[in-house]
Formats: C-alpha cells, structure tokens, sequence
C-alpha cells in the first residue's frame, strides 16, 4: 500500500512545517490513525519526509509494533482460534507452536523475527528437497506466517487485550 507523506505549513504553531502520514488501517474500526512531526525549518521537514518514505519502502511499518514475544502470541492466537478448529487440528497446531518455541525460544519478541528467521527454521526439513521444491517450501510457509500474523492482529483487536 502506498502512503501519501505529506508537508504542510502552519503558520499559528511556533514550529511551522509539519510533515503529516497515515498508520495502517484498523480493521476494528476501518480507520488509518493519523501522525504528524514539527520542524522550525522547512529543510528539516523535507529531509524528514524523503527519509521517512524510504524507510517506508524499504519494510519499515507505518504503525508502532507491540512489543509481544512468541510464546505469548501463539498462546493467545490458539485461544482465539480454537472454537473454530476440530481436535486434530488443534493438536498439529501445538506441535508447530512447540517447534517454533523450541526454536526461538519463549522470550523471543515477534516484531525481531524476520521473514528470513522465519524461513531459517524450514531449511533443516527442506535439506533433501530440490532447489524448486526447497524455494515453494519457504514461500509457502513466509505466506503462513504473514497471515498467521496478520489473523492474529485482526482478532486481537476485536476481542482480546494484549499488554
């Protein structure tokens, strides 16, 4: 998604140039939250923008992340999910959760694993694959894992607090 970063000048504030940007939309309520970041100069704001909308492009997110570590995340992704999941499925979703917390560990924070982390723990199963199969492998599980999140995130917004 691309965001308009946009500057504009204030002449009743006492530092007059801000720079103005969106947050992700919030799929609770459907709204973008909105940021902004005041400079005395009109040069400062600009070297602000050009860096901010490279950080942008480059992966940043728009919206701080909650810093929540692996464990807690898992634990409270399958409490919100489990109404919707048979027995079986239940338990092939905590033997992957008990692999993922052996590998990072418990303490792990989630916003500090990267897809690229994330894809290091399918290379010891992957080893006897082709090259093509090792490549779908990876994709496929860095696609499970963005919307694991992204599934997480919408439900813990709409019915679970995480602190």
């Amino acid at each position: 998604m691309i965001t308009k970063i946009g500057l504009y000048r204030d002449p009743r504030k006492t530092k007059q140039w801000v720079v103005r940007w969106f947050g992700e939309y919030d799929p609770a309520t459907g709204k973008q939250k909105r940021y902004c970041k005041s400079f005395q100069r009109k040069r400062d704001a600009e070297a602000f923008q050009v860096e901010l909308a490279m950080s942008f492009q480059g992966g940043q997110q728009r919206d701080k992340a909650e810093e929540i570590t692996l464990k807690d995340f898992t634990e409270d992704w399958l409490k919100i999910r489990e109404p919707e999941f048979q027995p079986p499925t239940i338990k092939v979703y905590e033997n992957a959760i008990a692999r993922l917390l052996d590998y990072f560990g418990e303490n792990m924070l989630l916003s500090k694993i990267t897809p690229r982390l994330a894809g290091a723990i399918l290379c010891p199963v992957t080893a006897g694959f082709s090259a093509a199969k090792s490549f779908s492998a990876l994709s496929f599980a860095q696609a499970k894992w963005t919307s694991l999140i992204h599934l997480f995130l919408v439900s813990s917004k709409s019915s679970i607090k995480v602190s």
